[in-house]
């Protein structure tokens, strides 16, 4: 493979074949420029290279209008309301029945894929959702979202994309068996039903496979909960012991965990668990997976509001596309703006909204 820089790379330029970040991680196809964003990011990494065994060629872009209309808001709206009452009424029926058919779930996911092409649009309308909301139903949901999300920036085909969505929508069905009703309900459960929790995987991955689901669906509800690093459950599988979808759908289930609303607890900021989840300390998450969710979605958005190294709140009002980790803030109530550096003023922590608004 041919060396490039990134920094001399042009924005706005292509490949005629796809650029690598190593021989696995694909960056962008010979279709896609190569972006200002994607520049910052692999900056940010570090990565001063990749690789491609194509040549640079030019790309005539046309311009992207945003997506700030009503109707389009109102439709992302009813997506996650439909889909969630689809799921509710799946689960009870095959609590009920124990009977489920693969065509008719991946038709379903296959009916609402094109609707998952802006990742920030689903994910912040999530944040939106409290405590009455169906969880299990509501985490199938965007589990599948947030896995299709990674695979769409690991740019797998779309008939992979439909089989990772189903493995993602039910990736938990083994649940129904161990907790019955209260799987159904937001109340905190018991730690007998804490307990039986830690058998789901294998529960989940006999019940898709009695219903003929694909091989790869049925490991993904089985290793959903495996780790990297070994220390996961049920057989602590480690690194490449572990399949692609499990590896997405464990990562995408954890951040939905930690940043939706629970009976026993609020949900966190989605840009404070990318970087929880980017910095990985104890290798549990596939760092190029996680690499891939960060390709979606940038972990200083302008807005976010963080706590500074000396003290003070500030909001983030732009970024530094050659270094993403040290955005330009404004302390709340000051007008000057702050550039954050690695020498000087940092970033300590990203606050939460309670932290911010007023009493």
């Amino acid at each position: 493979m041919n060396k490039y820089v990134v920094k001399d790379i042009q924005v706005g330029s292509g490949f005629s074949r796809g650029l690598y970040l190593d021989k696995w991680f694909i960056l962008t196809t010979s279709e896609l420029p190569f972006s200002q964003e994607l520049r910052a990011t692999l900056l940010e990494w570090r990565c001063r290279e990749v690789s491609s065994i194509g040549s640079p060629k030019a790309i005539a872009q046309e311009p992207v209008e945003a997506i700030t209309d009503t109707g389009k808001m109102k439709e992302i709206e009813d997506f996650f309301v439909n889909t969630e009452e689809y799921m509710k009424d799946i689960f009870m029926q095959v609590a009920k029945n124990g009977q489920l058919d693969y065509k008719t779930v991946a038709d379903k996911v296959q009916s609402i894929y094109p609707l998952i092409q802006d990742p920030y649009l689903l994910l912040n309308f999530q944040k939106t959702y409290h405590v009455d909301v169906d969880y299990s139903a509501f985490h199938a949901v965007t589990s599948m979202v947030i896995s299709i999300i990674i695979g769409l920036s690991l740019k797998l085909p779309e008939n992979r994309l439909i089989e990772l969505g189903v493995a993602a929508l039910f990736h938990e069905i083994g649940m129904i068996k161990l907790v019955s009703q209260s799987y159904f309900e937001t109340k905190k459960l018991t730690l007998e039903e804490r307990k039986a929790l830690y058998v789901h995987p294998v529960v989940g991955y006999n019940m898709l496979k009695s219903f003929n689901f694909p091989l790869p669906v049925c490991l993904a509800a089985l290793e959903h909960h495996e780790r990297e690093n070994g220390k996961g459950y049920p057989q602590k599988l480690a690194a490449d012991k572990i399949s692609l979808y499990a590896k997405i759908i464990g990562i995408a289930c954890s951040y939905d965990a930690i940043m939706s609303h629970r009976p026993y607890k609020q949900g966190e900021d989605s840009n404070a668990n990318l970087i929880t989840l980017f910095q990985n300390k104890d290798k549990g998450y596939n760092s190029i997976v996680v690499k891939a969710l960060l390709l979606a979605l940038s972990p200083y958005p302008v807005g976010l509001y963080v706590l500074l190294s000396n003290g003070k709140k500030a909001r983030v009002v732009d970024v530094q596309p050659e270094n993403l980790s040290f955005p330009v803030v404004q302390v709340l109530g000051e007008e000057a703006n702050i550039q954050t550096s690695e020498n000087g003023i940092t970033i300590t922590r990203i606050l939460n909204r309670s932290e911010v608004e007023p009493a």
